[in-house]
């Protein structure tokens, strides 16, 4: 479902690419399928906490991206934000997936993994609304 077309872009390349300030994340869609890519921090969502994208497939799911250097408590916050807005507004287009690209080192630290359970109990209470 879309939400504002002039945040939004629709593609079917190889390599769906979203990126900010040096960081980025790319999937592989070697089979041309059509995802439709959504610009929330800045532009669907403005002055709140939001995570900077969101690359959905119809019908299938919605991978929720934050591209953020540290902090990786505070970026778990802007998915599960994101992840609420989706619910609420009727936005979500099937399964629900998160993404925090991060420098921070280890990436398998106490705080790290904190976060992952943060964000995964409170996003099946979603799910299954």
């Amino acid at each position: 479902m879309k939400i504002r077309e002039e945040c939004e872009e629709e593609t079917s390349v190889a390599r769906i690419k979203v990126e900010e300030l040096g960081r980025k994340a790319t999937f592989v869609n070697d089979e041309g399928e059509r995802y439709r890519k959504t610009r929330m921090d800045g532009c669907i969502v403005k002055n709140r906490l939001a995570a900077d994208w969101v690359v959905s497939r119809e019908n299938v799911g919605d991978a929720i991206i934050e591209l953020k250097g540290k902090h990786v408590e505070h970026a778990v916050r802007q998915v599960r934000a994101t992840a609420e807005f989706l619910a609420r507004g009727g936005f979500r287009e099937g399964r629900l997936a998160g993404l925090v690209v991060c420098s921070q080192f280890p990436k398998a630290s106490t705080s790290v993994q904190r976060a992952q359970a943060d964000f995964a109990a409170p996003l099946k209470a979603l799910s299954t609304s």
